[in-house]
């Protein structure tokens, strides 16, 4: 991940600022969406509830976002032209209709070893757990490991279950217990930290895992506070420098901007995509390092020193100053190994900071959810994570400058909301004999 985990040293308000938008471009503008723009097609719920009689529109709107998912991991170029709505029929039903069967076989694998009752209570109770991953194909996975163990540790407690006289509460406690042991499993342990090296060794390990197993993309989704309101945004990255941020509006992007590995552009709607002059592209290429900076300095030519340790509160700082005279300074919980703030110097004698807290872990990453953006001790902005994707299989020229002028590529993640919304008014819509049926 990047240093300051989404935007790089930079941080957003200085992306934001950095990047001089032209008023038709501001974000804060409302723009209206391109009309070939398909709400993330309608087909799709058609299609789900064929193949899903009876299932409420929470399970619905959950499939339909994991096929989404799924979809982008599988092929980029693919859920592009779903979510824009250039995907036909002959393409669309045999796609959905497998990845049902997949999902059915999933169940029908575990139905002789639970019954359905019992293993719906671990995926309600899964639903009230903080530990518990989003997608619902994770928490099935998770459901049927639970049980598995369950069996294995207490036959009497896994009897309960199976006749429905564990309580509510005991179930959530032992779910609580199973959670966090599955975390503690993807920690890797490490020696003790006797020195400023070893002590990023051991913060690496903790939040991004060994170098074998660490991701090499990422896309998240978040909302953005600012002075002025809050923004939908979604960020794609990827090694080694390669980033790419939305701005969103219902699910529907409005203005894009990126860096392609050398150069960083942006694009307005109904334009091509330009290239941001290097005076103003600093934010955004600092933004593109994938890695923390406490990962890899040492390839990097940088310096790195312990600042300084309280074993009371147990906190340490580790600075590492980068050739060309930045410095960061990582503020760390040596019980957790999470990091809590991160300063930024500059050379010419500007001084960011970012504090960041309620860590979550997805996979072998741990992502904090909120990250609070300071200059000069005021608040500039908070970011708040709500959608991560590992390794969702993004080609390098997705990052590239966009030759054309439609800006109609929707956010995957976001775009079922579109489609949530656009429901209810598409059905007390009356019908009409002609015009437009796209």
């Amino acid at each position: 991940m990047a240093r300051r985990w989404l935007f790089g040293a930079a941080g957003l308000a200085a992306v934001l600022a950095g990047v001089r938008v032209p008023a038709e471009t501001d974000p804060r503008v409302a723009v209206e969406a391109p009309p070939a723009i398909h709400l993330t097609d309608p087909r799709l719920y058609a299609l789900l509830e064929r193949g899903l009689p009876g299932a409420t529109p929470e399970r619905l709107a959950a499939v339909a976002r994991d096929f989404e998912v799924q979809l982008h991991r599988s092929s980029p170029n693919l859920a592009m032209r779903f979510a824009t709505g250039r995907m036909d029929d002959e393409e669309l039903e045999p796609r959905v209709a497998a990845f049902l069967r997949k999902l059915e076989g999933t169940r029908a694998g575990v139905a002789a070893a639970a019954p359905a009752e019992p293993r719906a209570r671990v995926l309600a109770a899964l639903g009230r757990q903080a530990l518990a991953p989003a997608a619902e194909t994770e928490r099935d996975e998770l459901a049927d490991r639970f049980l598995t163990a369950l069996a294995a540790r207490s036959r009497i407690v896994h009897a309960d279950l199976l006749a429905g006289r564990l309580s509510d509460e005991n179930l959530d406690s032992r779910l609580a217990v199973f959670l966090e042991d599955q975390r503690a499993a993807a920690i890797p342990e490490v020696p003790a930290a006797t020195s400023a090296a070893a002590e990023a060794e051991r913060f690496a390990l903790r939040n991004f895992g060994r170098p074998a197993e660490r991701v090499d993309a990422i896309a998240l989704r978040c909302t953005v506070e600012l002075p002025d309101g809050r923004r939908d945004l979604v960020v794609y990255r990827k090694r080694p420098d390669f980033f790419r941020l939305h701005f969103c509006e219902n699910g529907i992007v409005t203005l894009a901007t990126g860096f392609d590995g050398s150069r960083a552009w942006m694009q307005r709607p109904a334009r091509p995509g330009v290239e941001v002059p290097a005076a103003e592209a600093a934010p955004l290429q600092r933004s593109a390092r994938f890695d923390h900076a406490l990962v890899g300095w040492e390839e990097r030519g940088a310096v790195l020193t312990v600042v300084s340790r309280d074993d009371a509160k147990n906190l340490i700082r580790l600075s590492v100053r980068e050739k060309e005279g930045t410095e960061i300074i990582s503020t760390i919980d040596t019980k957790t190994y999470e990091e809590t703030a991160s300063e930024e110097h500059r050379p010419d004698g500007t001084v960011e900071e970012t504090r960041f807290r309620d860590y979550r872990r997805f996979g072998i990453l741990n992502v904090p959810q909120v990250q609070e953006s300071w200059k000069g001790g005021t608040l500039r902005t908070t970011t708040r994570v709500t959608d991560v994707v590992l390794n969702p299989g993004l080609l390098d020229s997705v990052f590239a400058r966009p030759r054309g002028g439609a800006l109609d590529f929707m956010d995957y993640m976001g775009a079922l909301g579109v489609v949530a919304r656009a429901a209810p008014a598409a059905a007390a819509a009356p019908s009409a004999g002609t015009g437009d049926r796209r």
